[in-house]
């Protein structure tokens, strides 16, 4: 099934996620834009036991990752994660902390590198909205620029980090004609 709404270019997209999951059906497929992001919608999608795909934006929401010694979770820190790794593709499990049952639930994180000049033109625009803003560029916001950053969970045996890609790039393209 498809549902279409179209709504008023100034309405924030959090505030239409309810609604979103209103219509979600069991094993549907969410593709999103980071204004949906949020704990709350993750954890919706998944109790519906549907999937989904989308950017990841620094710091929203908090991700997890467990401490195979203390079999504690910990706090990620994306940016700092990201110094010890070569610019190469790769992933890892993270999980996300349900706002309702504090429950952690495991998801993927996916991250591709970009080429420098892409990077470079990325931190331009950033810089440029926090101008714009009238604030400063927050540096792990900055050091992220050289990543694309995907969250699902969907499993890698159904849809690996390539395919991830590709139809999240798919997914801009419709999101280009309007």
């Amino acid at each position: 099934y498809v549902n279409i709404d179209l709504t008023p270019a100034i309405k924030q997209d959090s505030t239409y996620s309810q609604k979103l999951l209103s219509y979600l059906k069991k094993g549907a497929l969410m593709l999103f834009d980071l204004g949906y992001l949020s704990n709350s919608f993750l954890s919706g999608i998944i109790k519906k036991e549907a999937y989904f795909l989308c950017r990841y934006r620094y710091s929203i929401p908090p991700l997890y990752i467990l401490n195979e010694i203390t079999k504690q979770f910990e706090k990620l820190d994306v940016a700092s994660f990201l110094k010890k790794h070569s610019k190469e593709p790769f992933e890892i499990e993270v999980f996300i902390k349900d706002p309702d049952t504090f429950e952690f639930k495991a998801i993927r994180m996916i991250f591709f590198p970009l080429p420098q000049q892409q990077a470079s033109l990325k931190r331009m625009k950033a810089k440029k909205r926090s101008k714009h803003a009238g604030q400063t560029p927050n540096k792990k916001s900055l050091a992220l620029c050289d990543w694309v950053i995907f969250l699902t969970n969907v499993s890698e045996d159904v849809l690996d980090a390539k395919a991830v890609a590709l139809i999240y790039r798919i997914r801009w393209q419709i999101e280009l004609t309007f």
